[in-house]
């Protein structure tokens, strides 16, 4: 019987407390387009492993962003991080604006539907 199930559990347990610790330190977040009431909405998608210790964790984030702020249009976009633990920086991957891929473009009320 192996236990890398439970090393895996415990890495992934890691990071979801570094994430956490991440989004309660605003100062981790300058210069990102995150801010702590984002937290809720985070997904973890991998995990980087050294010596038994979380080293880069890969999340996603589901943002629904307007042109401008009392704009009725919006898209649904979902952003990919990495975030080093040992440089405590966060760096953004990359995007992919899932209205756009629907064939929408931010229509009112429609920017989300079935995501």
């Amino acid at each position: 019987m192996t236990w890398g199930w439970l090393a895996r559990w415990r890495h992934w347990r890691q990071a979801r407390r570094h994430i956490r610790d991440l989004f309660h330190e605003p100062a981790l977040l300058a210069g990102t387009s995150l801010k702590p009431a984002h937290h809720g909405r985070v997904e973890v998608v991998d995990v980087q492993v050294d010596a038994d210790q979380v080293t880069h964790i890969y999340f996603t984030i589901l943002r629904h962003p307007r042109p401008y702020p009392f704009s009725r249009q919006f898209h649904a976009v979902v952003q990919k991080y990495c975030y080093d633990v040992a440089a405590r920086q966060v760096r953004h991957e990359r995007s992919l604006n899932v209205s756009r891929l629907k064939g929408r473009d931010g229509e009112p009320g429609g920017g989300s539907a079935g995501v």
